[in-house]
């Protein structure tokens, strides 16, 4: 991510209704899912500004799976530790989903993972995901980072 773009993504962050915690956590996931590198598949700052226009309130996490089906367990993880229940995923409004893995995992495997997300979530949520390939983890690691946004509560 270039200084530019951290700064103005950081500027509209800011300006969100969002509490202070939460956009600390979305903060610390920039630099995760904004990638300078050309080996994947690029998120940028308009996808964050999609997902975040979406929703009155903002989860943000990052987990982290080695073995089978690794970006599916890596997305649960990320949804757990975003502080959010995957039960609930019905009411999430906006969800973006980066992952890192291996240049060699299958695009299948990934779309597994997709398709359980798109499956568990509203229909109606917009969700955007991205990919950074990175041969210094073994083929069977992921880590998912995942913004999700849903209306705040009545």
């Amino acid at each position: 991510m270039t200084a530019t773009q951290e700064e103005n993504l950081y500027d509209y962050i800011d300006q969100t209704s969002f509490g202070d915690t939460t956009k600390a956590s979305i903060k610390a996931i920039l630099p995760k899912v904004i990638s300078t590198e050309k080996n994947g598949i690029s998120l940028d700052e308009e996808d964050i500004k999609t997902i975040l226009g979406h929703g009155g309130m903002a989860f943000a996490g990052s987990g982290q799976y080695e073995g089978e089906d690794a970006p599916m367990h890596a997305i649960k993880s990320a949804i757990r530790n975003a502080s959010y229940d995957y039960s609930a995923l019905g009411q999430i409004t906006g969800a973006l989903i980066h992952f890192r893995t291996h240049p060699r995992v299958s695009v299948v495997e990934l779309g597994k993972a997709m398709e359980m997300i798109y499956r568990d979530t509203n229909e109606d949520a917009p969700i955007i995901f991205g990919t950074t390939a990175d041969d210094t983890v073994s083929t069977n690691y992921t880590e998912a980072t995942v913004l999700l946004t849903r209306n705040a509560a009545k």
